[in-house]
C-alpha cells in the first residue's frame, strides 16, 4: 500500500485527480492482452518446441529501414520481418532465432518457441540444431 500511494503521489499532479476512462482504457487493454497471451500459448501447449521462419522475407538492404526514411516506406519491410515474432512477443513465451541458412551471403534463421519456462529446451534444440548444420564454428564474412 505505501510504494502504491508514493507511485501514484509521483506521476499525478497535486491537486488533480486520474481520468477514469484512461484506467478503464488500461485495464480492458491488459484484460484483452493477457487472454491473448493465454491463447497464443494454449495453441502450443501440446508441443514442446514450436519451429517457424524468423522472416517472412530475406534480411532488406542495408539502409532500407533507415530512421530518416518515411515510416510509410518501411512499415512493410518491418511487418514481413516481424511478422513470425509478434504473436509470440505478445504472448511473452521464450523464443529465439537459430541460423539456419544463407541467403545472398546473410544467414537465415528460423525461430524457435517454448512454453513458459522452459527456456532450458530451446537451448538444448539451438545448440542441438547449430552442431548438426555445423553453424558453431561460422562466423560472417568481414568479421563483423
Amino acid at each position: 500500500m505505501k510504494a502504491r500511494a508514493l507511485a501514484s503521489s509521483q506521476t499525478i499532479a497535486p491537486g488533480t485527480r486520474p481520468r477514469a476512462s484512461h484506467s478503464c482504457k488500461s485495464l480492458r487493454f491488459s484484460k484483452s492482452s493477457d487472454c491473448w497471451s493465454r491463447r497464443v500459448a494454449g495453441a502450443y501447449r501440446p508441443y514442446d518446441v514450436v519451429v517457424t521462419p524468423m522472416m517472412a522475407t530475406v534480411p532488406p538492404e542495408l539502409g532500407v529501414m533507415a530512421a530518416e526514411r518515411p515510416m510509410e516506406e518501411v512499415v512493410g519491410t518491418f511487418g514481413a520481418m516481424t511478422g513470425f515474432a509478434m504473436p509470440f512477443d505478445a504472448s511473452g513465451q521464450p523464443a529465439m532465432s537459430v541460423p539456419m541458412g544463407v541467403a545472398d551471403g546473410l544467414p537465415i534463421g528460423v525461430q524457435l518457441v517454448a512454453a513458459y519456462g522452459c527456456e532450458d529446451v530451446l537451448f538444448r534444440v539451438a545448440s542441438a540444431l547449430e552442431e548438426a548444420t555445423g553453424w558453431t564454428g561460422r562466423r560472417p564474412p568481414g568479421g563483423a
